[in-house]
């Protein structure tokens, strides 16, 4: 099973693994299109619920600074019990 879309990308292979690219900085309407964005994918997920999900791309965000984009992503990882990988590790 595949899907694409503009701007995100859902194949399933075991996992469904979802790679999405967000608008940058100065783009319209940016939170709307976040928003609908993580919606479209989160709707993927709940087609899928026996596949674990994993999620990347280009965010278009710092992921170290605070900001509206980043809060958004946050408060839905937290929402939908979800985990960023690139915290907690240690190398």
């Amino acid at each position: 099973m595949h899907f694409c879309a503009d701007r995100y990308v859902v194949i399933r292979v075991g996992s469904l693994i979802v790679n999405m690219y967000l608008p940058c900085v100065g783009t319209a309407d940016r939170s709307d299109i976040v928003d609908d964005i993580w919606q479209d994918v989160w709707s993927w997920r709940l087609k899928y619920m026996d596949c674990a999900v994993i999620i990347g791309g280009d965010f278009n965000t710092d992921l170290d600074k605070c900001n509206d984009i980043l809060g958004y992503i946050n408060n839905f990882i937290l929402n939908h019990s979800l985990l960023r990988c690139d915290t907690g590790f240690f190398i």
